[in-house]
């Protein structure tokens, strides 16, 4: 990849491959960390997340907050992209996690709420747009 493209990627969100889900309230555009280093840095060291925009996290039960300066609301999702759990505004300083899921997404704080995200949801898979 070339610098210019690189720098691109970088600009247009977290230098990761995304996806975007059609959900009812609006589309969230994600940032695919689905490999072992993007999921270990997860949101440590980015910008924050703008409203509309989320970090997926796969495989991943789990998600902590130590070192980040603002909560976030965190969905935990099953293998089958259901919602299994949510951890509304995560404060810093925290850990959270849950047996059940597969898949972790990381929204800004209130945006599970204004996207009308509730526990038992079906979301539409999560696939890497080009």
């Amino acid at each position: 990849m070339s610098t210019a493209t690189t720098a691109a990627a970088a600009a247009a969100g977290f230098g990761l491959p995304r996806a975007t889900l059609a959900l009812p309230a609006g589309p969230l555009e994600l940032h695919l960390a689905h490999r072992l280093l993007p999921r270990l840095r997860g949101l440590l060291g980015r910008r924050p997340l703008r409203r509309g925009e989320g970090l997926s996290l796969a495989p991943c039960n789990s998600v902590h907050t130590f070192g980040m300066r603002y909560p976030i609301d965190v969905l935990f999702l099953d293998r089958a992209d259901r919602i299994v759990a949510i951890r509304p505004a995560l404060p810093p300083w925290r850990l959270a996690l849950c047996g059940s899921a597969w898949r972790v997404v990381e929204l800004p704080a209130g945006d599970a709420a204004r996207l009308g995200l509730e526990r038992g949801q079906q979301l539409p898979p999560v696939t890497e747009t080009p």
